[in-house]
């Protein structure tokens, strides 16, 4: 799966809502979910294909979970 339709796929997923139209998902789930995903992305050694932004959330993720540079 290429980039952009793995970003489509992955946006329709967080964007899902329920049968009263509202988000299935919340911010803080989304927020998660990303995070889960930087952790794997940094696991299979591919930090260099991240953009400057998502190098430093995954910094910060590191951080909040207590792994040090």
């Amino acid at each position: 799966m290429g980039k952009r339709s793995f970003a489509k796929a992955l946006d329709t997923l967080v964007n899902r809502k329920k049968a009263d139209g509202t988000h299935k998902y919340t911010p803080k789930d989304v927020h998660a979910l990303r995070s889960m995903l930087l952790l794997e992305l940094a696991r299979r050694n591919e930090v260099d294909n991240l953009s400057e932004t998502s190098q430093a959330e995954l910094a910060l993720t590191l951080e909040l979970i207590g792994i040090g540079a």
